[in-house]
């Protein structure tokens, strides 16, 4: 090669035993349509081949927590990302809680009564095979229960109510 350019910034050009091939990792996404590689024979002629690249950009994750989980009660939410090329599937390592699961198409859905935190990891594969892997934590807390009213009975014109209900369970204020 005696030159090269309008390649992507981080993108370098070599010709191996007649083959051409790029090293690097580029920096820009982006359709890279008025490149140019220009070659020497043995002879000294000089060849210059236009040069056609398109650096997708990467996929990556724009859902950053999941929402707590309430145990028993209906649950639906969907992964987002960004960039790639086409649908992205979805993939799980690591286990959610029993009674939820993840759909291809990133939606986590269904009715779990287990609690406690779970630690899962997803993968979004996009239509060319880039990826990404996110590890995201699930908790699931327990539901809430209320408990009886302490006083029931009150003195009409009088006053001192001071009952009190029981709350457990629940994920927080």
């Amino acid at each position: 090669i005696s030159s090269f350019t309008g390649l992507p910034l981080g993108l370098v050009p070599s010709v191996t035993g007649g083959t051409l091939s790029f090293t690097g990792t580029p920096t820009v996404a982006g359709i890279f349509s008025s490149g140019s590689i220009a070659f020497a024979d043995n002879d000294g002629a000089i060849f210059d081949i236009p040069v056609d690249i398109t650096i997708n950009p990467p996929v990556t994750f724009t859902t950053t927590a999941l929402p707590i989980v309430t145990a028993g009660a209906n649950y639906s939410t969907t992964l987002k990302t960004t960039g790639g090329t086409g649908a992205d599937t979805f993939a799980l390592t690591g286990g959610l809680p029993a009674g939820l699961t993840l759909q291809s198409n990133g939606h986590i859905g269904g009715n779990s009564n287990a609690t406690g935190t779970f630690n899962v990891t997803v993968t979004a594969t996009d239509a060319t095979g880039a990826h990404t892997s996110q590890a995201f934590n699930i908790a699931v807390g327990p539901a809430i229960a209320l408990g009886n009213l302490t006083q029931t009975q009150w003195t009409a014109g009088q006053a001192g109510f001071n009952g009190t209900i029981a709350i457990k369970g629940g994920n927080g204020p």
